[in-house]
């Protein structure tokens, strides 16, 4: 059976934009996993796929997520917990033989990192400016009781992976100094808000301070898991 060389000609120049197709999405596939391993800082990662980022973090902290990757609290959109851990001793038990107490980690209650995730609807555009003043107002209203003159004027971020607006503010828990800084990041389809909050009793021992070069590092490794639509 013999076949038009036209049609030969058709077959063999489907055949090489398949094989090219696949090589291309391979070589491809392969640069962004190569992209994301190198950008990881931490050993350990989490991989918010629901709400399109990751962000790694120290053996040295721990997180608190949803079950099933789903929200912790579906109406601030909160996704994720990040906190310190610190060491302590755990007390032995009486016994005639005297041995060392074991150590175990235990969660530092004065630290803690939130990530929030704002959905934005189809064909709205939020720029950077829009939810800033968004996470600013929600901060203003919220039950720290922030005075106005407690927060600074925004300043711009950008790491390597992400452009945020930045503020700082500082209230008090009790009789406890806190201090604070949100970060806002947008995309098409969605903004995000970091908020890091230590507290920063000078004389006592500031968390703020015995925390904050992680935490830039962590802020530094949040990027964005997929391509805007």
């Amino acid at each position: 059976m013999r076949f038009k060389r036209s049609f030969v000609i058709k077959i063999s120049v489907i055949f090489v934009a398949v094989i090219c197709g696949v090589v291309f999405i391979n070589y491809f596939k392969e640069k962004v996993e190569l992209s994301e391993k190198t950008n990881e800082y931490f050993p350990n990662l989490f991989n918010g796929s629901r709400y399109f980022f990751r962000v790694g973090y120290p053996n040295e902290w721990a997180i608190n997520s949803g079950a099933n990757g789903f929200l912790i609290d579906e109406n601030s959109g909160l996704v994720l917990e990040m906190y310190p851990l610190i060491k302590t001793q755990e007390t032995p038990m009486p016994s005639a033989e005297s041995t060392a107490a074991p150590e175990t980690n235990v969660r530092d209650e004065t630290a803690l990192i939130n990530i929030y995730y704002r959905p934005i609807e189809k064909d709205n555009i939020i720029d950077l400016e829009q939810a800033l003043d968004i996470a600013m107002k929600e901060l203003s209203e919220s039950d720290r009781n922030i005075e106005e003159n407690e927060i600074s004027s925004a300043t711009e971020l950008e790491t390597k992976n992400t452009k945020f607006k930045k503020v700082t503010y500082s209230y008090k828990n009790g009789t406890f100094p806190v201090k604070g800084e949100m970060y806002v990041a947008v995309r098409s389809m969605a903004y995000y808000i970091i908020i890091f909050e230590a507290e920063n009793d000078i004389f006592a021992g500031s968390s703020f301070i015995k925390y904050k070069d992680t935490f830039y590092k962590i802020l530094e490794d949040f990027r964005f898991s997929v391509f805007d639509h």
